[in-house]
């Protein structure tokens, strides 16, 4: 239940919102960020191999950049705190960039 790029889709999918909407710039363009923290159980729920790994889990919060003209995600940052095989903690922050939505797609 960590930092993959299916997972962190999912927390947006399945979270709740924290603090206000800010207005922000990212890359120059105007976005609105909001940090949020994913609903854990309903991830699980949407991906068996999760159900394991949810024990481990101690936090998990995200940021997330949305454009102000087109209301599409421009990036995403999650930070999952658990621990190890071992017991150990550790952090893992992944950042996802959205880009190029009406881009064609190929297929070889």
């Amino acid at each position: 239940m960590g930092a993959a790029p299916f997972t962190a889709i999912s927390y947006l999918r399945n979270c709740v919102v924290r603090g206000q909407v800010q207005a922000a710039s990212l890359n120059g363009v105007e976005t609105r960020q909001f940090n949020f923290v994913p609903d854990l159980v309903k991830v699980s729920a949407m991906d068996i191999s999760h159900l394991g790994l949810k024990d481990k889990v101690q936090a998990v919060q995200g940021s997330v950049w949305v454009d102000a003209r087109t209301n599409r995600v421009s990036q995403e940052t999650v930070t999952v705190q658990s621990t190890d095989s071992q017991g150990q903690p550790q952090t893992v922050t992944i950042t996802l960039k959205f880009t190029d939505y009406d881009a064609p797609v190929e297929i070889k």
